[in-house]
């Protein structure tokens, strides 16, 4: 893959950016509240707002929504250690998935599944570890872990191997929803809010080049084996006479 400025950690502020800001904080504590919480719906959608901003503009605009998310929950609810790590942990994830995103790695059908798993991994190691390390067991609850979790018990398994199996197969209903959620608002927002909020609609795309070594490599590659040709040619003349 041939090395490109990207600017992973840059971004563009404005006050449309600002604006943007504080709409995805506090749409992520709504979120968090009315759709997170409810155990009969089969996401949580809770990263949508780091996730989307980390989609617009990067890694560090990504993190920047979930401390503002935080500050939000903590002014509202109160610090409690539970909210802090979720919290951080979307911080992360954001920040993975911006890096990803902008290095067009969600850009391509090619690249896409494998930043996708990437992604589930990381989110399923890091929250079941959390969850089992505050409470001993995985807490995360929806009709999809409930389910699932009834069907790994049923066979047998328990504890961690159960609530990682569920919390997996979630997640990837979860960050499937909100990736597609991302796609769709990036590409059909008004351009006129687009403009304001400084958002660019197009999806970047990971490009592979083969480095100069690889170029040179190849170009003698192809003069070896036209000399060879033009040898076999002349040979194969040479024989007719």
């Amino acid at each position: 893959m041939k090395d490109y400025a990207i600017g992973l950690v840059d971004v563009k502020w404005s006050w449309g950016r600002i604006v943007l800001l504080v709409i995805l904080a506090a749409l992520s504590v709504l979120i968090q509240k009315f759709i997170s919480a409810n155990p009969y719906l089969p996401f949580w959608l809770d990263g949508f707002g780091p996730f989307l901003a980390a989609a617009i503009d990067g890694p560090v605009f990504g993190a920047a929504v979930s401390a503002l998310w935080l500050v939000l929950d903590i002014v509202i609810n109160g610090f409690t250690v539970h909210s802090f790590l979720l919290i951080l942990m979307f911080a992360v994830m954001a920040a993975i998935f911006g890096a990803m995103f902008r290095l067009g790695f969600f850009g391509s059908k090619k690249t896409a599944p494998f930043a996708f798993v990437i992604l589930i991994l990381v989110d399923t190691l890091t929250a079941v570890a959390t969850s089992m390390a505050l409470y001993g067991e995985s807490t995360f609850t929806n009709i999809i872990t409930n389910a699932i979790h009834q069907i790994m018990t049923s066979l047998g398994a328990h504890g961690l191997v159960a609530g990682t199996v569920s919390y997996m197969v979630a997640s990837i209903v979860d960050k499937a929803i909100i990736i597609a959620a991302v796609f769709v608002f990036i590409k059909f927002i008004p351009q006129k809010l687009a403009d304001f909020f400084a958002i660019s609609k197009k999806i970047p795309v990971a490009v592979f080049m083969k480095t100069k070594d690889e170029g040179d490599s190849k170009a003698e590659h192809d003069t070896s084996k036209s000399a060879k040709e033009k040898t076999e040619q002349k040979k194969n003349a040479e024989a007719v006479k």
